[in-house]
């Protein structure tokens, strides 16, 4: 059966992780572009929002797929914890004035439920628009990383070994290191369900992955972490959580490698 997504865009904070029921398949709650839509522009990114982070590893242009007739466009896509949903961006113009589908079939969420497949219908217009990427620099999320973390994840004796309060502790302690609370490791040949196997930071070359970074699901409080989400209430339980926007910043600082500079 095809569903059509049929609701406008909201923000990270309308769509809290609780609200899906458990065992649930995965549902689409909005996409960009909005089904209809006309006079898209060519260049344009898109974004599937979900009521759940999904598997990383179930989002690919096998699962995401932007169609034209019988064109399939060239695409990057990834899973984004903080939407949470899937991020997919051109990887040249669009063809103009056509009748394009984003299709998406196959996606998991993090228990290996797989969501019911989704056909979003649009038309292109004859705009051609790079879009620009904001990378925050470590000045911005250096003071927020150490305010909001450094009382434990600082000092000689950081909590699990984690430095966040310093460039110098996040290269040597958070960056392509392992995380100490996924869970059990993926086995060879098998679905990796939960945050099994992810790093605290996930940077490979110039480009970081934030789906695949413990750091920002612990920063969620996503119900796969261990333990309670990060920073904690304080003792009077003054909630001391980043912001959407905040972890927002965060992710995109990652996705853009972590400049600890």
């Amino acid at each position: 059966m095809v569903s059509v997504a049929a609701l406008v865009l909201g923000t990270a904070c309308d769509v809290p992780n609780e609200t899906a029921p458990i065992g649930s398949a995965p549902l689409v709650i909005a996409t960009v572009p909005a089904p209809g839509a006309d006079d898209v522009d060519r260049l344009a990114r898109m974004e599937v929002v979900l009521d759940r982070p999904l598997a990383p590893s179930s989002v690919s242009p096998a699962t995401v797929q932007v169609v034209s007739g019988a064109r399939v466009a060239p695409i990057a896509v990834r899973a984004d914890p903080t939407l949470p949903g899937i991020r997919i961006e051109p990887q040249g113009a669009l063809d103009p004035d056509a009748r394009w589908e984003l299709r998406v079939e196959g996606v998991r969420d993090l228990d290996g439920i797989v969501g019911a497949r989704e056909v979003v219908v649009f038309r292109t217009g004859r705009a051609e628009t790079a879009p620009s990427d904001d990378v925050p620099p470590w000045s911005e999320i250096g003071p927020l990383l150490a305010q909001a973390c450094g009382d434990c994840h600082g000092g000689d004796a950081p909590v699990l070994g984690l430095d966040l309060a310093s460039a110098e502790g996040v290269r040597a302690t958070a960056i392509r290191v392992a995380s100490r609370q996924t869970g059990e490791r993926p086995r060879a040949g098998g679905i990796v369900t939960g945050l099994a196997g992810m790093t605290r930071i996930e940077v490979f070359g110039d480009a970081g992955r934030p789906e695949d970074s413990y750091l920002v699901y612990k920063l969620l409080g996503d119900p796969h972490i261990v333990g309670e989400r990060m920073p904690p209430p304080d003792d009077a339980g003054a909630a001391h959580a980043l912001s959407a926007e905040e972890i927002a910043r965060v992710a995109a600082w990652i996705r853009g490698g972590a400049p600890t500079e």
